[in-house]
């Protein structure tokens, strides 16, 4: 069984992440972590990823670094089979990654 490590840059996500983040733990299939690279966020949306599972690793930067910088921490951070890459901003489907499983089993 393929493990699969979900990567999301986010600054101030709270919003999005309360209207998304719970799909993405709820249908990514063998789940091994939420990875959540926070940029410099002043909201509570680390505190709320957080809380809602213990699959949330977050790495937290003190300065805005950028998107291609965050997912590449994400990914370097990363120990599953499969790293998937998505914004805060997505929200998915039960069967968003069938294909992709499929394809690498």
């Amino acid at each position: 069984m393929l493990t699969v490590d979900v990567v999301i840059p986010s600054t101030n996500g709270l919003g999005l992440f309360q209207k998304h983040l719970p799909s993405i733990i709820k249908n990514t299939p063998n789940l091994n972590q939420v990875i959540i690279v926070d940029n410099a966020s002043n909201d509570l949306s680390i505190q709320y990823a957080k809380s809602l599972s213990s699959k949330v690793k977050v790495i937290s930067n003190p300065i805005n670094n950028r998107y291609t910088k965050a997912v590449n921490q994400g990914v370097a951070s990363s120990n599953a089979d499969l790293v998937v890459i998505l914004n805060n901003d997505v929200h998915v489907q039960a069967d968003y990654l069938k294909s992709a499983l499929n394809y690498f089993k």
